[in-house]
């Protein structure tokens, strides 16, 4: 009979993990009322399999027969034609996409840029556009992405609020690329095999490139940013790696992000005078000041307002807001460890700054963006504000304190996801809206389980949920024992998670 492996906590303290017959928790956790999960990566025992490609020129173990029986097999050429590269026909599209039919993008096409379509069916596109190149090898499909704006998109969905950010985000990503390629490919390549395995499953998880991202990782480790175009290198590596690690082990997300953020701070200002780099510097940095809001932490930078019309990939309409939340951070930071009474002040000036706060219309957002992004950007935008004053209430009062005005911010923030949802229809997501709903679900007892699942496109569980979904019921179980100090002090001595914008 197979033996149960240790919980989480048990692994983590290095404690005898032990298990009464037909109880689903140890005895370590029932002692100590914590949660008891095994949510931790699973080594996978023995020699690393020799992955076997099918058909020619491989890959064809991603699609069942029946899907690639049909499909004419062929090389990918240097440059794509314009068929390979085409958009989903009229009948494929949403009235919200047919409707901005008119608007278009930018596509690559034999090195240069050409007009092409912009608004992409989310979850037919990669299915339909990964047949239509079934005979070419992973290592091929990783160039087509570079080359194609659609079939970037469709892969790189997860990081961008809606179509109308991928033009700049492959843009911007092409010009780091030719500024260090040898050191940007294989985390490129490796990020590329997470994603088809955990937005698309498209593969297993063995055919995830573990061994590309670790050597990244260790190129990062011992990089020495000496000049603007190392910076460049540098923000475009470690937030890549940071994701990757979200993606497969949940685990260093954090320290990778913040580790990268500090070697290009000096950097910084000289990197926020230039629109083109936004899609790679502004992501991570809302990154790395959510986690800070959490935790009472310092974000590494502080976001400088160049443009109040500014709206970002993953930030959306908060850029405005970055610059407030940095200061509530430090504020935060500093009450927890001296409590004096000048800080107080300060989170209360912080506060107002947050209440006055509304998103910048910029003369420019509807021409740029289909109504369905603006209707997402702005649902984000009211729910982060929610959740920053959530949180400055929670700095001043303890659990079983005020409860009601705690909950009144958790019910406003699932308002305004299940207002957008209703909106779009039952099948539609708001991305970037976690660390939100993570606070709202620590207000909120029994918070609909299908409510996380409408913030991630991805199709392989998500560790990273899984992990704050056992914060929260910790939470719920001391909070039910009785627990009455800040729920800032419960967060950090329950299980390790990581916080996501």
């Amino acid at each position: 009979m197979a033996t149960r492996r240790s919980c989480d906590r048990c692994y983590k303290k290095k404690e005898r993990c032990t298990f009464e017959p037909h109880t689903g928790k140890c005895t370590q956790c029932v002692q100590s009322n914590s949660p008891c999960t095994s949510l931790r990566s699973r080594n996978r025992p023995g020699r690393k399999p020799k992955a076997t490609a099918f058909g020619k020129y491989g890959s064809l173990h991603v699609w069942d027969a029946a899907g690639g029986s049909n499909t004419q097999s062929h090389k990918l050429d240097a440059c794509p034609t314009p068929s390979s590269t085409s958009s989903l026909t009229s009948s494929q599209k949403s009235p919200d996409e047919i409707d901005n039919e008119a608007e278009s993008s930018r596509t690559f096409e034999g090195g240069e840029l050409v007009p092409g379509p912009r608004h992409y069916q989310r979850e037919e596109g990669f299915s339909v556009l990964w047949r239509r190149e079934l005979g070419i090898s992973l290592e091929q499909l990783y160039d087509l992405q570079n080359s194609s704006l659609e079939f970037f998109y469709a892969t790189n969905d997860i990081f961008m609020l809606g179509p109308g950010f991928a033009d700049q985000f492959l843009t911007t990503l092409r010009q780091c690329y030719e500024f260090a390629p040898g050191f940007l490919r294989d985390t490129y390549q490796a990020m590329f095999t997470a994603l088809i395995w955990a937005r698309h499953q498209a593969t297993s998880f063995d055919q995830v490139d573990i061994s590309r991202g670790a050597l990244s990782l260790r190129r990062l480790r011992t990089f020495s940013v000496c000049n603007l175009r190392d910076a460049v290198a540098a923000v475009s590596l470690g937030p890549t790696l940071a994701a990757f690690d979200v993606l497969t082990r949940c685990v260093g997300s954090v320290i990778i992000l913040r580790h990268s953020l500090s070697m290009v701070q000096a950097w910084y200002p000289t990197l926020s005078n230039s629109p083109g780099l936004d899609p790679i510097i502004i992501a991570p940095i809302f990154w790395d000041t959510a986690h800070c809001l959490i935790l009472r932490e310092i974000p590494i930078i502080r976001y400088l307002v160049r443009d109040p019309h500014t709206v970002d990939r993953v930030a959306g309409m908060c850029t405005t807001l970055l610059p407030i939340l940095y200061d509530l951070c430090v504020a935060s930071n500093k009450l927890r460890r001296s409590g004096e009474v000048q800080h107080v002040r300060t989170i209360r000036e912080v506060e107002n700054k947050i209440i006055a706060w509304r998103p910048d219309f910029g003369p420019e957002l509807h021409r740029s963006f289909s109504k369905r992004e603006i209707l997402a950007m702005t649902a984000q935008a009211s729910m982060y504000r929610a959740a920053a004053l959530l949180t400055i209430h929670r700095l001043f009062n303890l659990i079983g304190t005020a409860d009601d005005i705690a909950k009144a911010y958790a019910t406003e923030i699932v308002a305004k996801l299940h207002e957008h949802l209703v909106s779009l229809g039952q099948e539609e997501k708001l991305q970037h809206t976690a660390l939100p709903m993570f606070l709202a679900a620590l207000e909120l007892p029994n918070l609909a389980q299908e409510t996380w699942t409408r913030l991630s496109l991805l199709k392989a569980p998500s560790i990273c949920l899984k992990k704050l979904a056992a914060v929260v019921e910790f939470v719920w179980e001391q909070r039910s024992s009785g627990f009455s100090g800040s729920l800032f002090d419960l967060l950090e001595a329950g299980p390790e998670f990581v916080v996501i914008p």
